[in-house]
């Protein structure tokens, strides 16, 4: 068994009925709706964006478009 620790976090009213809805099956409840959504955040978070850079810019025919990398 892993250590856990209980937490206590304030959702409004809106939130908590969006998240109900979500959940219409029994084997989908709050707690493991926001683990989950807790758990996708903390993951995608450390994927590091990617910066764009320009490569081309045209200003031909009273069009403008610019490439980017």
């Amino acid at each position: 068994m892993s250590n856990t620790k209980t937490i206590s976090i304030r959702l409004t009213s809106e939130m908590i009925s969006e998240i109900d809805e979500k959940c219409v099956t029994d084997e989908c409840c709050r707690n493991d709706f926001i683990k989950n959504a807790i758990s996708h955040a903390l993951k995608s978070e450390k994927t590091p964006v990617s910066k764009a850079r320009v490569t081309a810019v045209s200003y031909d025919d009273g069009k403008t478009w610019i490439d980017v990398d």
